[in-house]
């Protein structure tokens, strides 16, 4: 990975970025009409868009590759997130094949590669660990941290997921941009995905609060995180960018960012990683973060909710959505059962990513095996066009 630092030019009002290819990007980008064939639908009108027919594998390796990969990047900005069914016979190196050039022909600077966990990486059958695969286990010693944020406190049983919600990698100088997830294996019931949208919950903000958010930063850091209680599991170099390195899982982020591959204003300010809006009075920080959560969880509108199938692959753009997962179980009474039974993670696998890689899976109860892979961005570029809601659409 090159040690040189993103170069920032500033031109005409605005900051622009040198991409992996060298070239300079200073407006949004646009499709060039490679995936129009495919049969595509829409999860919902504002998000979400479904490939029926797209198979990753053998798109990343045929001529016209690039052009389908770079237009499904643009559409993922566009539409938050992308259903591909059917991927079953994606490999892992694929899949981070995939990841890099999601990001190598949009808007990634060069610097940046596949962002790799804190403490969260895959041991391989060999021994040897793989920092660029991970499983989003509920292993104590993969997590950043035991007791999650929220309503509720280790002693009383959790009434709310609310707080689950999050941006991947928030807490770090250069989070991700694109997220992709191949789901290997799936419980009976439970385990979705719901996503948000950013650009809608920058839409539903009022004029003032909108430019009064424009004007801060906020904190982002892993929720009650101390630097010495990961030093001794985390992984041992750099993250994906030079910037992010260390135990110190702390970082400031524009509470309002601007998408460079769309142009469009999303509200970044949001998830288990906030610390707090920066420059408010700690009353006024309550109120605020506390409002923010509340135009998220509150406004069902602007949520939709993926049921995995074997071999799906979902694309994320982290600028453009949050996700939480489902942690659904069934509620028979009189039976005796762990929660989060179908938990969207391989909560109950001692082997992350297993079945990619052919392992042994220990397993006694419904779970997931899945290969979580992100690629790295660069700071937004800061247009004054905000994204359009869409008119006349009936969410009923």
């Amino acid at each position: 990975m090159s040690s040189t630092q993103t170069q920032t030019i500033i031109s005409s009002g605005l900051t622009t970025h040198r991409l992996s290819s060298g070239d300079v990007h200073t407006k949004p980008l646009k499709t060039s009409g490679a995936t129009d064939s495919y049969k595509q639908s829409d999860v919902t009108p504002s998000m979400g868009t479904i490939f029926e027919d797209f198979n990753i594998a053998d798109i990343l390796h045929s001529p016209d590759g690039d052009a389908n990969i770079r237009d499904l990047a643009i559409i993922v900005s566009r539409r938050g997130f992308v259903v591909l069914p059917k991927q079953t016979n994606l490999s892992v190196e694929d899949q981070k094949l995939l990841v890099r050039k999601l990001g190598e022909l949009t808007t990634r600077p060069y610097t940046s590669d596949i962002w790799i966990h804190p403490v969260n990486y895959t041991k391989l059958p060999d021994g040897s660990l793989d920092g660029e695969v991970m499983s989003p286990s509920r292993d104590p010693k993969k997590k950043l941290y035991i007791q999650e944020a929220g309503f509720s406190k280790e002693t009383e049983k959790k009434q709310s997921r609310a707080d689950g919600w999050h941006i991947d990698g928030s807490f770090e100088k250069v989070p991700p941009d694109y997220t992709t997830l191949h789901m290997k294996l799936t419980p009976d019931c439970g385990g979705d995905t719901l996503f948000a949208s950013a650009y809608e919950a920058y839409d539903l903000l009022s004029p003032p609060i909108a430019r009064l958010l424009e004007s801060l930063n906020a904190t982002f850091m892993p929720w009650n995180h101390k630097p010495e209680n990961v030093i001794d599991r985390l992984w041992p170099g750099t993250r994906g960018a030079p910037e992010n390195f260390g135990p110190e899982l702390r970082s400031s982020h524009p509470c309002i960012r601007t998408n460079p591959v769309t142009g469009w204003k999303s509200l970044f300010a949001f998830g288990h990683h906030l610390l707090e809006v920066e420059g408010l009075g700690d009353m006024e920080n309550k109120f605020m973060c506390e409002f923010l959560q509340k135009l998220i969880i509150e406004n069902h509108q602007n949520q939709a909710r993926v049921k995995w199938a074997p071999g799906d692959l979902i694309i994320w753009d982290n600028r453009a959505v949050y996700h939480v997962h489902s942690p659904q179980r069934p509620f028979l009474r009189g039976v005796e059962h762990n929660a989060d039974l179908c938990f969207l993670a391989s909560a109950r696998l001692t082997t992350t990513v297993a079945a990619a890689y052919d392992v042994q899976i220990e397993s006694v109860v419904p779970g997931r095996c899945l290969t979580l892979i992100r690629d790295l961005q660069g700071v937004g570029t800061p247009w004054a066009s905000s994204h359009a809601v869409p008119q006349g659409c009936d969410f009923s």
